[in-house]
């Protein structure tokens, strides 16, 4: 079942980002009228709904990615060596921050750079961390998640589109920046 939604979701995810990336538009094509602008044919990336699905089941190996446990450092690197496979550039902004419940949190928020020059600029985001305690389960509520249809299938999707992309590069005056933020999914949901 997980992996029919999953599945669900990356083609949905996939439609939408080619439909996004195909209707931007820069300043000089919107400045000609339609009988003006040449017959174009838009070749997109092919998008891998089984790669994808194996980025889910990777993070989920890694245990839950709750902050300040080891599958948080180790999936974190895993994701930045993803990011630095498929990006020109990645960033890493490793902070601490405080929670809700006064908590200091270490937080690892990551961000791949495609094309860093250009202008025109595209931000993806998708959370990765995955909650320590189950509250909206019926039993084990005080358990964490794996969060596989949640953080993890974002970050899966967010993946491949890098990988796709660098099949089959973007023009240089478009940019794409992919952030994957930590520590978003931590607190109560009241």
């Amino acid at each position: 079942m997980i992996r029919n939604s999953l599945k669900i979701f990356f083609v949905l995810t996939t439609i939408s980002c080619s439909c996004f990336i195909i209707s931007c538009k820069n300043q000089s094509e919107e400045n000609t009228t339609e009988s003006e602008q040449p017959s174009q044919k838009v070749e997109t990336p092919a998008f891998n709904a089984d790669s994808a699905y194996a980025y889910v089941e990777k993070q989920v190996s890694f245990g839950p990615r709750v902050p300040g446990t080891a599958a948080q450092k180790t999936a974190a690197a895993w994701m930045k060596q993803k990011l630095e496979d498929f990006c020109d550039t990645v960033y890493v902004q490793d902070v601490q921050v405080k929670a809700g419940d006064g908590k200091m949190l270490p937080c690892i928020n990551l961000i791949g750079t495609i094309n860093p020059h250009a202008k025109t600029r595209i931000l993806l985001l998708a959370h990765w961390d995955s909650r320590p305690w189950a509250d909206m389960d019926v039993k084990d509520k005080d358990q964490p998640i794996l969060a596989a249809d949640d953080g993890g299938s974002g970050v899966a999707v967010l993946l491949e589109v890098a990988r796709a992309i660098q099949q089959k590069p973007l023009s240089k005056d478009l940019g794409v920046d992919i952030l994957f933020s930590d520590v978003e999914d931590y607190g109560k949901t009241e």
